[in-house]
């Protein structure tokens, strides 16, 4: 989402407009196009990245939402470029030390914000569920409980996480 992004190139509006704007236009102008505008997605993320690994190497707290591993949610691709741009950021972020999953059921997350579907979010969750032997440091979060209560819990793990490797 380009407006929720807190580290950005300036770039992104500019690509998706003139990919949008170049509507029928002939394919001579629309293959660069979106040619250019993939390695600027690759580039903003390796960007987010580095300002991660950048403030991890000093010691800072680091927050990703959703982070890479959104890509697991994504059906298999045959196309080349959708596997190389997953494979490369898989195997170029840093590895985060926890991992958050809020975990509520399709249909509570659809009543809360109405996107997609409540199968479509069940699916989705499923998917994730089955991640957690594959992603080290997972923890599931019942997100079905207040905001306070979520928060209280993340906040004891954090905690106890940094407690146990500064002994």
């Amino acid at each position: 989402n380009i407006d929720a992004a807190t580290i950005s190139l300036p770039t992104p509006r500019l690509f998706k407009r003139l990919v949008k704007n170049s509507g029928s236009e002939s394919e001579v102008i629309k293959k660069p196009l979106k040619a250019a505008s993939y390695i600027n997605r690759l580039m903003e993320q390796w960007l987010r990245i580095a300002v991660g690994i950048y403030h991890k190497t000093r010691g800072r707290f680091i927050i990703f939402d959703r982070y890479v591993y959104d890509s697991y949610l994504a059906p298999p691709t045959n196309s080349f470029s959708k596997q190389l741009r997953r494979s490369l950021l898989l195997k170029t972020s840093i590895r985060p030390d926890l991992v958050f999953f809020l975990d509520a059921p399709g249909d509570i997350l659809f009543k809360r914000k109405g996107e997609h579907t409540p199968e479509r979010l069940e699916k989705q969750r499923q998917t994730f569920l089955k991640l957690k032997d594959k992603i080290p440091g997972m923890q599931i979060i019942d997100a079905t409980r207040s905001a306070s209560q979520i928060r209280s819990e993340v906040i004891d793990i954090i905690w106890n996480h940094y407690a146990a490797i500064t002994d």
